[in-house]
């Protein structure tokens, strides 16, 4: 753009003149910091949550880990016994599986 054109369209912005603002500027830092502190009103919920999850992952891990040795012991013996019975079948029908 030209700036004899720039200065037109400035010129014409002067003759219009100011619109009024003031109803539209009242209250506005009261608007805005109530929007932010709406907006903040979720963010303390998470770390209030933080010691519960906490909780329920280290109860969560320590059953698993409590429970493991059982159920190991449990799956070597039933691959045990299976090893057997595979061992005596293929003993009586001279295959292999």
């Amino acid at each position: 753009m030209n700036d004899e054109s720039l200065d037109k369209l400035f010129a014409r912005a002067r003759e219009a003149g100011a619109h009024d603002t003031s109803r539209v500027e009242f209250g506005f830092e009261t608007r805005v910091t109530a929007r932010r502190k709406a907006e903040q009103a979720f963010a303390p919920w998470p770390w209030r949550l933080l010691p519960f999850f906490a909780a329920l992952a280290i109860f969560a891990c320590w059953n698993t880990w409590h429970d493991s040795g059982g159920k190991e012991l449990q799956l070597r013996v039933a691959m045990a016994e299976q090893s057997d019975d595979i061992s005596l079948l293929e003993s009586i029908t001279g295959g292999s599986l």
